[in-house]
Parts: structure tokens; sequence; C-alpha cells
């Protein structure tokens, strides 16, 4: 699988690989350092997609907060205008003067 990184250029192991296997055989290296740069480079681009991932991460954590914050001022105003609307349209009611008639037709 073949892994991409913003931070680095995409062919860079390519070409470590180029030189691990060398252009003929009498310039190719010790096979024990072959394995080393082959170790060196799987480490450095496992950091790599970690760092990665962390960087991910944190974009989508403040995208997070943003769209929290959004609907944090949508409820607020949403609630205001509701309760504004509730006490105005109570101000229209106004009490009866006899609230509780009596009526005596038993």
């Amino acid at each position: 699988m073949a892994h991409t990184s913003k931070f680095q250029p995409e062919g860079m192991c390519t070409d470590l690989r180029k030189f691990i296997n060398g252009p003929s055989s009498y310039l190719s290296l010790p096979d024990e350092l072959k394995s080393a740069i082959e170790a060196i480079t799987y480490i450095a681009e496992t950091l790599q997609a970690a760092k990665d991932d962390e960087a991910l991460k944190e974009d989508w954590q403040y995208v997070a907060m943003v769209v929290d914050r959004m609907f944090l001022w949508l409820f607020v105003i949403i609630t205001t205008v509701g309760t504004l609307a509730i006490f105005s349209d109570a101000k229209f009611n106004h009490t009866p003067s006899d609230p509780f008639p009596v009526h005596l037709n038993h």
C-alpha cells in the first residue's frame, strides 16, 4: 500500500530503494546494510503516517468545535426568540373580572 504524505515528496522511498539495489552488482550494498536501510525506511514511513493521522485528527477536532459552537448559538437564538414570543403572546391575554363565577342553578 503506497502512502502519500503531505510533508515529504511521494518518490522519496523509491529513490532510496534505487540506491539499495544499486545499478550493478559491483555497486550494490551489503545485505546487512540493505536490511537496516529498509527497516529505517519502514520506521520513518510509520512515524510519518502517525504524524499525518494526528494532524487529520486535530483538523476534525477543530471542525467539530466550530460546528458545536454554531449549534450552541443557534440553540440560544431559537430559545430566546421562542421565550420572547411566548411572553409577548401572554400580554394579550387579560384575566376576566370574575374568574370563578358561582352558578346557583342547583
